[in-house]
């Protein structure tokens, strides 16, 4: 309960502090002029930040996609990555219930079940 009063009173805050900045911004004389090609931008400063924080997202998003596209490159590659962790502690389980399987075979008596798991422990 006070944790979200707080939470809540936080977020308050930050909304109230980012719409003064965002006015001071806006308030503030002046422009950014960009020339490109002979062919001049006039924007304004507010508009000139939001772009550099839109600009940023779509920098950190693409960053976080190459990152993606190179683990999932490396996998492709048989490196050892996580997903091959996983696949192997799987295969690891398996071969330890059927070792188990062919020891309660083996105190039972039972050769063929005994063979059978072992062998399927192998894999």
């Amino acid at each position: 309960m006070i944790y979200s009063l707080i939470r809540g009173g936080l977020i308050l805050f930050l909304s109230g502090f980012l719409t003064y900045v965002f006015v001071f911004i806006e308030n503030v004389p002046g422009s950014l002029n960009l020339e490109i090609d002979d062919t001049e931008f006039k924007i304004s400063l507010l508009s000139a930040v939001l772009l550099l924080i839109l600009f940023g997202c779509f920098f950190w998003v693409f960053l976080k996609l190459l990152t993606l596209s190179i683990a999932v490159l490396d996998f492709f590659m048989g490196k050892d990555t996580a997903i091959l962790r996983f696949f192997k502690r799987i295969r690891y389980r398996k071969s330890q219930n059927a070792l188990n399987n062919a020891i309660f075979a083996l105190t039972e008596g039972d050769s063929q079940r005994v063979l059978l798991e072992t062998a399927s422990a192998k894999l």
